[in-house]
């Protein structure tokens, strides 16, 4: 099926698609000097709120396999983004009955620049239901990346923690929400709230090797194994003869205080998503391209679920890994003599 940047079929609701897969798209956002700071009394960590901006790097102590910080309850009224007519309630993120993967996420704050130093952002009732698990999320950041708008929220661990050597591991689940900013003014222009389509969504696990100084702030990290758990599940809609695959789903905002989704605007909107999580469909999905033709082992440009790298960066076979996260069978559509 084609993927286009952009799609805006103008009938009762605005339907669109996004090519999100480009390999320059930040999934690590590897920062220096950052918020997050070791706890010299245990091994978890904590977020210094007097440093700058929050990187997503932080540990929920209750539930910590999950990342649930036991509580999606409502923020205050002035927290939730309701201004005249427009409100951001929650029922209206609710799953549909038929969706057994799916995802959630309401936020609210500024659209920070894909170059610059990432802001905070308020995010409730961020949740990613799979079959065998669910997480919880309550931190990320909203940039600008070229035409689109991309939410990050991370819920993360701490393990192997050696306060000798200053090092570290994080244990992350990273999920994006993308959308072309484009839809904000068209929403706009046609008085709208709702697009009728959801974001592209990705979730990955990922592990990071990471380093902290004596203060316990965290100066380095590097991302040694990154696997997709989850990605938007698609339908097919027809344009002008053509078949297009768009997000299931719908997103919602209150958009009075935007103009175009650009850099310093604050934004206010809901997400739901229906997922797909079978390895089959991730594989297909990170080997579609445009013109709908699908790479196989082999080709170049060919995507695994997972990738890995070793300590200095460089691509290893995820097979030969031996970093944190651990090694992965080799998958049967590769030749034994690959292996």
């Amino acid at each position: 099926m084609k993927k286009l940047k952009l799609i805006l079929l103008v009938t009762a609701l605005i339907f669109f698609a996004v090519a999100c897969k480009d390999s320059s798209t930040k999934n690590d956002y590897d920062r220096t000097e950052t918020d997050v700071v070791v706890d010299q009394t245990d091994t978890d960590l904590v977020v210094d709120d007097t440093d700058i901006g929050n990187t997503g790097n932080t540990v929920n102590d209750s539930d910590a396999d999950t990342g649930d910080t036991g509580s999606t309850e409502n923020r205050d009224t002035d927290d939730k983004g309701n201004t005249g007519t427009c409100q951001l309630k929650d029922g209206w993120m609710s799953p549909e009955d038929s969706w057994t993967s799916w995802s959630q996420l309401k936020i609210l704050g500024p659209i920070g620049d894909y170059e610059d130093d990432y802001i905070e952002i308020a995010v409730t009732d961020g949740i990613i239901k799979l079959a065998s698990e669910t997480n919880f999320f309550t931190d990320g950041f909203l940039v600008n990346y070229q035409s689109d708008i991309i939410a990050d929220v991370s819920s993360c661990k701490s393990a192997d923690v050696d306060y000798d050597k200053g090092t570290l591991v994080f244990d992350c689940r990273d999920a994006m929400f993308q959308f072309p900013s484009q839809l904000i003014t068209d929403l706009k222009e046609k008085e709208m709230q709702e697009a009728g389509v959801g974001a592209n969504v990705f979730l990955f696990h990922t592990y990071k090797d990471a380093e902290f100084n004596a203060a316990g702030i965290v100066t380095s990290e590097q991302t040694r194994k990154s696997c997709y758990l989850a990605v938007s599940k698609t339908e097919e809609i027809e344009e002008d003869g053509d078949m297009y695959d768009v997000p299931i789903g719908d997103m919602y905002g209150c958009f009075e205080d935007n103009v175009d989704g650009s850099v310093g605007e604050n934004l206010k909107m809901m997400f739901k998503n229906e997922l797909v999580e079978d390895q089959a469909s991730l594989l297909e999905y990170v080997n579609t391209q445009e013109d709908g033709t699908i790479l196989e082992y082999g080709d170049n440009g060919f995507q695994h679920v997972c990738q890995c790298y070793d300590e200095f960066g460089t691509e290893v076979n995820c097979w030969d890994y031996d970093g944190p996260g651990g090694v992965e069978e080799c998958p049967d559509y590769v030749p034994e003599g690959d292996c």
